[in-house]
């Protein structure tokens, strides 16, 4: 809080009053003042809500022989838990191309205070924002789960995104989906003339593919117009 000064005047002095919903807060305030034009008086506190929920912060100055007494005009400040913790399962899975994946995503606030709310959506997939229903992990802390199931082309990313709720900030966490694929090799340089065939033995070998690799385009090329038996 700031009060309002006389430009010429001495520097205000007196006490400065926080709340919070109207309830005086508790905690040491801290003042800073001093004189020159203009002079100066501001005062901060710091303080730490048990709950969470929405607050209208206002603050009162006392005045002192030089100025009136005055009040803050409200700040509303809404209060949530912490960031809770994603845990995703699987957090790796191998799928064919154009199989179907499925993720469940687990929502802990790490508390036994509020159940989350919310939805959970598998950003980039063909699966809907999935509601978040309430469950509790191992510790018997308050939690939300959400699993969702999608068709996985080259373009499906793995991030699950936790919407929020009025208890709980959002967030979001990674699953990795490795998709099948192969690649191939020539046994050598064939060079062929006009009217002659060449066989060329082509192995094919499986690799891994991931969401973060990208697609790499096959390419196969013979400088020849002739033909050539695969």
């Amino acid at each position: 809080m700031v009060v309002p000064y006389n430009l010429l005047g001495a520097a205000p002095s007196g006490t400065v009053t926080f709340y919070a919903n109207g309830a005086p807060l508790s905690g040491t305030v801290t003042y800073a003042s001093g004189g020159g034009s203009p002079p100066t008086f501001g005062a901060s506190s710091t303080y730490t809500f048990s709950a969470v929920g929405n607050y209208a912060i206002t603050a009162s100055y006392s005045g002192d022989t030089n100025y009136s007494s005055s009040s803050a005009s409200a700040q509303n400040i809404t209060v949530l838990y912490p960031v809770p913790n994603v845990v995703v399962t699987p957090y790796s899975q191998n799928v064919n191309y154009g199989g179907t994946a499925s993720i469940t995503v687990l929502i802990d606030t790490t508390n036994k205070s509020v159940y989350p709310t919310g939805t959970v959506t598998f950003s980039g997939t063909s699966a809907v924002a999935v509601p978040c229903t309430k469950t509790q992990d191992t510790s018997g802390n308050f939690a939300c789960q959400a699993t969702g199931t999608f068709t996985v082309t080259p373009a499906a990313p793995s991030q699950s995104v936790y919407s929020g709720d009025s208890n709980c900030p959002s967030t979001y966490s990674y699953a990795y989906i490795s998709m099948l694929d192969f690649t191939f090799g020539a046994s050598g340089w064939v060079q062929l003339t006009t009217d002659q065939s060449q066989t060329l033995t082509v192995t094919f070998k499986q690799r891994q593919w991931t969401q973060r690799d990208g697609l790499e385009p096959w390419l196969f090329r013979i400088a020849s117009r002739n033909n050539l038996h695969l």
